[in-house]
């Protein structure tokens, strides 16, 4: 499409972000809370996660590091972040579906 890498980031990410919440909110964390707090706590964490991954990118290519190496380097940070935040404060265990 013609983009730098920070915007191209923020489209990949900014895409995946719905069904994400979706996924983790009903499969990965089974939370049964409220819809719209844990959306709004959901949206801080991955941008918690998200200025990781930016500064992971924008700083290995600062080092002269490939593109497309930068942006992979930034995938683990911004996984590890955001599903640690999710576990923890957007998804509590006390409102998880228990089996």
């Amino acid at each position: 499409m013609g983009l730098g890498d920070v915007p191209a980031n923020a489209l990949g990410y900014g895409c995946g972000l719905g069904l994400s919440f979706l996924l983790n909110r009903r499969w990965t964390f089974k939370y049964e809370g409220p819809f719209w707090p844990a959306m709004v706590k959901f949206l801080m964490a991955v941008g918690v996660a998200y200025l990781a991954n930016l500064g992971v990118v924008i700083g290995a290519i600062g080092l002269g590091v490939n593109d497309y190496i930068a942006q992979t380097l930034g995938v683990p940070i911004y996984t590890t972040i955001a599903y640690a935040l999710s576990g923890q404060y957007v998804f509590p265990r006390r409102t998880r579906r228990t089996y």
